[in-house]
């Protein structure tokens, strides 16, 4: 997995140096979601997962193409508390567990009026904890509409959006499967350069 995730960075970063374009930006981000794990195709009397204190932090790096359009990618690392609920009438303990996972994206960004900008692009994620639910690496996708104020060299972002995890996962496409659907904001600060 690893050998994946560096050769995905490395054919990123080659494809930034291909544009003739000098409008870069170097971004950190936190944010938080309200997240949902539910099976693909739901079943009858089983029991539920939770998830709570969803939260990411992330470091990206934009680059302008033409003019409003312009792409960015970096490294998104997410956390959050797991509490898996047997079905009701089932006497198995109600358990805790936690939830990693890092997350690569390659996001297009088009800039309308002056303040704000439509995001949407593929994920590409790696589940980095074990649960007891479906593993969640693989290719998802964000879509998002925020807002954007720059002062000099600064920019300062809140960007409302949404994630979906492993809509094509790495192993297998059983109905059965779980998919971590997010519905979250993000406050970010960039340097331009």
């Amino acid at each position: 997995m690893t050998k994946k995730l560096l050769f995905f960075a490395g054919l990123l970063l080659i494809s930034f140096g291909a544009f003739a374009q000098n409008e870069n930006e170097i971004k950190v981000y936190a944010g938080t979601s309200k997240a949902f794990i539910q099976r693909q195709i739901p079943w009858f009397g089983e029991g539920s997962i939770e998830a709570s204190n969803f939260r990411e932090l992330g470091i990206g790096y934009s680059r302008t193409l033409l003019g409003n359009l312009g792409v960015s990618s970096g490294f998104n690392f997410s956390r959050s508390d797991i509490l898996l609920k047997p079905a009701p009438g089932v006497e198995i303990p109600t358990r805790d567990e936690k939830f990693e996972m890092l997350s690569i994206p390659l996001i297009f960004e088009y800039t309308f009026f002056k303040y704000g900008f439509l995001a949407a692009g593929p994920l590409l994620d790696f589940q980095l904890t074990e649960n007891n639910f479906s593993d969640q690496s693989g290719i998802g996708y964000l879509l998002g509409l925020g807002g954007k104020y720059e002062t000099g060299n600064l920019s300062f972002s809140l960007f409302p959006n949404l994630k979906r995890h492993s809509a094509i996962p790495f192993n297998g496409t059983e109905n059965s499967k779980y998919i971590l659907t997010e519905l979250g904001i993000q406050l970010g600060v960039g340097v331009k350069f």
